[in-house]
């Protein structure tokens, strides 16, 4: 377990109603009842120990925020249906305590082997192995060292990041630009990799994970 003071954003405001999933992600029910969304905050509080977790909701916000601990902090991402995720994660980081933070797409599952350790160095976790899908964000790296973010390329990134408090400035920074509204967070991350930043790419062993994009994905979902 991580014992420094660490800040968890969760970004789920948006929506797809194209793949054949129109409510929210965060409130599919997993094998055992579980919320995706309530396993995800399980596992954080297990990593994590007593960690800041931020919710970003927008897309059926009133039915997200009733499930959700006394403890957890809620921030509204209003204009989901106009920007992409890192609206909600400059959301999440305007409430966000410590420049230590954790960010987990609200539509990604993993075991407890999937979230990435506060260290010293920014992290992503990334997959090998054919789990996450051929059209997710993929990446080139040099010993570990992630180099350029793209489409098509392997390993996956995963949709889980950590960003240390030496680089959180600059994340901010990127994070909050008025150009940046409709960007993705691998474009950030591309920005900050081309200004000399450093962010390893970890594989747990034994990591089970999961994007869900369609109703199959539900089932995959369960099985983890």
């Amino acid at each position: 377990m991580n014992r420094k003071k660490v800040s968890v954003i969760i970004p789920c405001a948006g929506h797809n109603k194209k793949k054949g999933i129109y409510g929210a992600k965060s409130l599919i029910q997993l094998s055992n009842n579980e919320y995706l969304l309530e396993r995800q905050i399980r596992l954080v509080k297990q990593q994590y120990g007593n960690p800041e977790i931020i919710v970003v909701t927008g897309f059926q916000s009133d039915k997200i925020i009733p499930i959700l601990p006394k403890k957890v902090k809620v921030a509204e991402n209003e204009s989901y249906e106009n920007t992409s995720v890192v609206r909600s994660i400059d959301i999440g980081l305007k409430v966000a305590s410590y420049e230590d933070v954790v960010i987990i797409y609200g539509d990604t599952i993993f075991n407890s082997f999937g979230l990435p350790k506060v260290e010293k160095n920014s992290t992503i976790i990334i997959d090998s192995q054919g789990q996450m899908k051929d059209d997710e964000i993929g990446l080139n790296m040099i010993d570990k060292r992630a180099v350029y973010f793209s489409y098509g390329f392997r390993p996956k990134w995963a949709n889980i990041l950590y960003i240390s408090k030496d680089d959180i400035g600059e994340f901010r920074k990127l994070i909050s630009a008025k150009e940046s509204k409709k960007l993705f967070t691998f474009e950030i991350l591309n920005k900050m990799i081309d200004m000399g930043y450093y962010i390893q790419c970890i594989e747990p062993k034994n990591m089970k994970i999961a994007k869900i994009d369609t109703p199959k994905d539900i089932e995959v979902a369960r099985l983890i």
